[in-house]
C-alpha cells in the first residue's frame, strides 16, 4: 500500500530528478514521466548555483516510483543526464524540528508606538514575544 511509512516515519512522495538543465521546463520533465502518470512537477531552482537544481516528480501509487528511477535514471534531457532517486516525505521527528524552528523564528510587526520610546524599551517590548533581536524603522 502507498501509505506505508517507513522506520522513520517517511513514506515515498514520489522521484528525485537531480542534474536538471537550467531552462527545463515543467513540461518536459512531465513529458519524460508521462507513463507514470505524475500528479505534480516541482521544479527547484538554485538561484547561486545551477548545479543545485533539481525536481521532485510527485507520483502515486508509491510502487511507480521505483519503476520509474529504475527505468529513467541516466536518462538524457536537454543535454543533462538525469540522476533520480526516491523522494520521501519528511520524517515526524523533522517535522517537528522543523515545527519548532519556525515557531522560534516568528516575526513581529509593532505599530503606533510613543515616539519617545527609548531602544531599551522597545527590546523590553519585543522581548515579551520571545524575539531574539529586532529592527526599528520612523517610516510611517
Amino acid at each position: 500500500a502507498d501509505d506505508q511509512r517507513d522506520s522513520e516515519g517517511r513514506r515515498v512522495i514520489g522521484v528525485k530528478v537531480k542534474g536538471v538543465k537550467r531552462g527545463t521546463t515543467h513540461q518536459r520533465l512531465t513529458q519524460l514521466f508521462r507513463q507514470y502518470n505524475p500528479t505534480h512537477v516541482n521544479l527547484q531552482i538554485d538561484q547561486a548555483d545551477a548545479r543545485f537544481d533539481f525536481a521532485i516528480v510527485f507520483i502515486e501509487p508509491a510502487e511507480l516510483c521505483q519503476q520509474a528511477v529504475d527505468k529513467l535514471s541516466g536518462t538524457i534531457l536537454d543535454g543533462h543526464q538525469l540522476s533520480m532517486q526516491l523522494c520521501y516525505s519528511w520524517s515526524t521527528k523533522k517535522r517537528e524540528r522543523e515545527h519548532s524552528k519556525r515557531e522560534a523564528e516568528l516575526w513581529v510587526m509593532v505599530q503606533g508606538f510613543a515616539a519617545g520610546l527609548t531602544p531599551k524599551e522597545f527590546m523590553t517590548l519585543v522581548g515579551q514575544y520571545k524575539n531574539k533581536g529586532a529592527w526599528a524603522s520612523d517610516e510611517v
